[in-house]
C-alpha cells in the first residue's frame, strides 16, 4: 500500500479493500474502486471487530490486519518461515491445538516455533507424517479431532498459573487514564481497588498519568514486574504500550 486510503480515494487499491471486506463479510456493495461513507463504515467495523484504532482510514495496520482475516484452516500449508506466516487460520490452529493440550503458545496469529512444536506434538501424537506443516491431512485430523477441543487453551491455563505461584511477580503497577467522563473516572478507581484487595501479598502503587513516557519512568522507578492500565472510552477500541 503507498499512502493511506481514505473517503474520496479511488483506483484499484480501493476495489482491492472492497473485494477484502466483501470476502470477510464486512461489506456488500458491489465493488466499484470508491472510496465513499459506506466503505468507511465497513472499515470502521472491522477496525472495532479486531481492536485497532477506528478511524475508517485504510492504513498500513488495517491492511495487514485485513490480510491475515482472509485466511481460513486449509486455504494453505502453514509452516515455520521468515518472517513468520501470519493469519487468521493460524489463530485457529493456535487454539485448536491448545485445547487439545498441546502448547502452542498464545492465539497470536503468529506461526512461531512455539506453535511448531505443538503441531509436531499433535502430529506424532495422531499417526501423522511430522513434518511440521500443517497440510491438507492434518487440517483433516484437526478438524475431526478438534471437534472434541473445548475449554480454555493450554497455554493461557499455564501462564494464570504461573502468574500466581511464582514468586518473581509481586510488584504491580496499577494506572488510570482520565477520561471526560467523571463517572467513568470513579469506576476505574473502583475497579483498581477491587484489583489491589483481591490480589494480596502484592505490592501496588498507582497512578493516574495519560502520558506513556511518565508512567514508563514511574514503573521503572517502581520496579514493577506487571502493568495495568484502564481506560474507558466511547468505542471498542484498545492500545498497548511496552515499558
Amino acid at each position: 500500500m503507498n499512502s493511506p486510503l481514505k473517503v474520496g480515494a479511488t483506483g484499484a487499491q480501493v476495489e482491492e479493500l472492497e473485494k477484502q471486506l466483501l470476502a470477510i463479510g464486512y461489506f456488500s456493495k458491489k465493488p466499484n474502486g470508491v472510496y465513499d461513507k459506506s466503505l468507511q463504515k465497513a472499515v470502521r467495523d472491522f477496525q472495532s471487530r479486531r481492536g485497532l484504532h477506528i478511524d475508517g482510514i485504510c492504513g498500513s495496520q488495517t491492511w495487514t490486519a485485513l490480510q491475515e482475516a482472509g485466511w481460513k484452516l486449509g486455504d494453505r500449508a502453514i509452516f515455520l518461515t521468515s518472517p513468520m506466516m501470519r493469519g487468521d487460520d493460524v489463530g485457529l490452529l493456535q487454539k485448536i491445538l491448545g485445547q487439545l493440550g498441546f502448547n502452542a503458545g498464545r492465539e497470536d496469529n503468529i506461526f512461531g516455533p512455539e506453535t511448531e512444536q505443538a503441531l509436531y506434538n499433535f502430529q506424532l501424537n495422531n499417526n501423522l507424517h511430522p513434518d511440521k506443516i500443517c497440510g491438507a491431512k492434518t487440517v483433516t485430523a484437526l478438524s475431526r479431532i478438534g471437534l472434541r477441543a473445548k475449554g480454555e487453551n493450554v497455554a493461557s491455563v499455564k501462564d494464570r498459573e504461573r502468574f500466581r505461584t511464582t514468586s518473581d511477580l509481586r510488584r504491580i503497577f496499577l494506572v488510570e487514564i482520565h477520561t471526560d467522563d467523571a463517572g467513568a473516572n470513579s469506576t476505574l478507581k473502583d475497579l483498581a481497588t477491587k484489583i489491589q484487595t483481591q490480589m494480596e501479598g502484592f505490592d501496588f502503587t498507582y497512578s493516574s498519568h495519560s502520558d506513556p513516557s511518565v508512567l514508563a519512568s514511574q514503573a521503572k522507578d517502581f520496579e514493577a514486574d506487571v502493568c495495568l492500565a484502564f481506560k474507558l472510552t466511547a468505542t471498542p477500541e484498545f492500545s498497548i504500550n511496552y515499558l
